[in-house]
């Protein structure tokens, strides 16, 4: 009797270099999976499946392992640094200076208009 499948990592938010880390490493450990992709309208969850639950705590302790040093790694090589409010919206801008913009005079305007009426006497 075949054990059912089990979602064991899922690729939501996570970034192609870890999701092919992944599953190279379920690969090179013989751990038999599927991956489900996100639809067009993003209501599925991208996800790597196993055909075999039975195997779901091998290979949960070996992506936990994996987790853990990959979070090591970025810790050693991209140590914490304090940014201020200020210098956090400028990088948003630096980013997406569009979108920034958008989102700003936005924001702006529903301020505008719900100060107007008290400031008018």
């Amino acid at each position: 009797m075949q054990s059912m499948n089990r979602k064991v990592f899922s690729l939501k938010h996570v970034g192609e270099d870890e999701a092919h880390d992944v599953r190279e490493l379920l690969s090179d450990h013989d751990i038999e999976f599927y991956e489900t992709q996100e639809n067009i309208w993003q209501t599925a969850n991208p996800a790597i499946w196993l055909h075999d639950a039975r195997e779901y705590s091998k290979a949960r302790t070996l992506i936990d392992h994996y987790q853990q040093q990959r979070v090591q790694q970025m810790r050693e090589s991209n140590p914490v640094t304090k940014h201020s409010f200020l210098s956090g919206l400028v990088d948003d801008f630096k980013r997406q200076p569009l979108r920034f913009s958008v989102f700003f005079l936005g924001v702006s305007g529903i301020l505008v208009l719900s100060i107007k009426p008290f400031l008018i006497s």
